[in-house]
C-alpha cells in the first residue's frame, strides 16, 4: 500500500507499507520532516522523500492506530489539518464521543461547517466513512462501561512476569502521551495560592485523588477535598468561583456526579482540571485541561498506576519550581507534627 503524507506545501512523504491490514500514519510537524526522514532511512530526493516502514512501525508517535482511539488520531493529525477540519476537531473533542455519535448534519452544525468538511475530517481520521467513524465511537463508549465483571481473567501461569511489564507500559505510554504546555499551565494554576483547589475522585480514583491532595497540602495552603455525598458536595460547590481550581477524577464507568461537578464549576468561572482514561469521560466537555492516562490491562481491575504517575509528575514538578517557598513550610508542618505527638520512631505516620 502506498501512502502519501502531506509534510508541508514542498514537501511529500511516500511511505511503502508492507502489511495485509490497512493503517494509517499521521503527517509529521514539518520542522521534523527531512530529518526524522533521513534519521529513519528514507531517500531524500528533491521534494520528495521515499520511506519504507513495516506493519510494526509508526509515525508521530502512534504505532498502530487499529488500537488508538479517535481522540489519538485527532491529536495526532491535528496540526495538518485544514481551518474547518480544525473546527470540527476541537468540537468533537471538547464534547467527546456526543457530537460524532449524532448525524453528519447535526455534527456540521455544531461545529459551524459543512458536512462535505466533516467527511474529509474523519477520512483524514482513517475511517472509509461516517458509519465506520461512529462504529468506532460506539466501540470506545461500549469500552468505557466494562467492569470487572465483563473482563476475562488472565491465565495464572505467566501473570506476574507479563502484568510487571504491562503496569511498566501503562507508565511510560501515558506519561509519553502528556502534553509539555498543559503539565506547565497546570502547575503553574496549582502553584498560585491566591486560588482555592478542590479535589474530587470516583469511587474508584478517590485514592489517587486523596495521594493528589497530599502532595498538594504539603506544597500549598487552601487544599480540600470534596466530599463523596453529592448534597454535602454541594455547600462547597455554591463558594466556588473563577479563583478556584477544581480538580477531578473520573475513568470509565464514569459518574454521572462528577460530570456535573465538572459543569457547575465550569459555569462558575472556576478552572476545572480532568483526569480520565483513553476512552474520557464527558466531564472533558467542561474542563480546561485534560490529562488521559492508559488503564486498561490483562486484569479485570483499571490499573490506576498511569493516573498516580501523572499525579507525581506535578507534584514533582511544583516541588521542584517552588522549593523555596516548600522547604520552610515542610519545617513547619515537621515542628507542629513533632509538637502534637504524632511522628512515630518508624517514621511510618505521614
Amino acid at each position: 500500500m502506498l501512502l502519501n503524507v502531506h509534510c508541508t506545501p514542498s514537501i511529500q512523504i511516500f511511505v511503502l507499507i508492507f502489511t495485509t491490514d490497512p493503517i494509517e500514519y499521521a503527517p509529521l510537524p514539518a520542522e521534523e520532516c527531512l530529518l526524522t526522514a533521513r534519521t529513519a532511512g528514507c531517500m531524500v530526493t528533491g521534494s520528495e522523500i521515499i520511506c519504507t516502514f513495516t506493519a510494526r512501525d509508526g509515525l508521530n508517535g502512534i504505532d498502530d492506530l487499529t488500537e488508538a482511539t479517535t481522540a489519538d488520531r485527532i491529536s495526532a493529525l491535528l496540526s495538518s489539518l485544514t481551518t474547518s477540519e480544525k473546527r470540527a476537531a476541537r468540537v468533537l473533542l471538547a464534547r467527546y464521543p456526543t457530537v460524532g455519535l449524532e448525524s453528519v448534519t447535526s455534527f456540521a452544525a455544531q461545529a459551524h461547517v459543512s458536512a462535505p468538511t466533516i467527511l474529509r475530517f474523519i477520512a483524514k481520521l482513517g475511517f472509509d466513512g461516517y458509519p465506520a467513524f461512529r462504529a468506532a465511537l460506539r466501540h470506545e463508549v461500549d469500552e468505557g462501561r466494562r467492569g470487572p465483571l465483563s473482563i476475562p481473567r488472565p491465565e495464572a501461569d505467566t501473570l506476574i512476569g507479563r502484568y510487571a511489564t504491562e503496569l511498566s507500559e501503562i507508565v511510560s505510554t501515558t506519561l509519553a502521551e502528556l502534553n509539555p504546555s498543559d503539565l506547565e499551565r497546570v502547575v503553574e494554576c496549582l502553584a498560585d495560592e491566591r486560588r482555592s483547589i478542590f479535589v474530587l475522585g470516583g469511587a474508584f480514583t478517590n485514592s489517587v485523588a486523596t495521594h493528589l491532595s497530599f502532595h498538594l497540602r504539603k506544597i500549598r495552603k487552601k487544599v480540600f477535598d470534596l466530599a463523596q455525598s453529592p448534597q454535602q458536595r454541594a455547600d462547597v460547590l455554591a463558594d466556588i468561583s473563577k479563583k478556584d481550581v477544581l480538580v477531578v477524577f473520573d475513568i470509565r464507568r464514569y459518574q454521572a456526579d462528577a460530570v456535573v461537578t465538572s459543569q457547575i464549576a465550569a459555569q462558575r468561572g472556576a478552572t476545572v482540571v480532568l483526569f480520565t482514561d483513553y476512552w474520557m469521560s464527558t466531564a472533558s466537555e467542561f474542563s480546561d485541561f485534560v490529562f488521559r492516562a492508559k488503564v486498561d490491562c490483562s486484569s479485570p481491575w483499571d490499573s490506576l498506576v498511569g493516573l498516580t504517575a501523572i499525579v507525581e509528575t506535578i507534584a514533582l514538578e511544583l516541588d521542584r519550581t517552588r522549593w523555596s517557598l516548600v522547604r520552610p513550610r515542610l519545617e513547619a508542618i515537621e515542628q507542629i507534627r513533632s509538637r502534637l505527638g504524632q511522628c512515630t520512631s518508624s517514621d511510618d505516620v505521614r
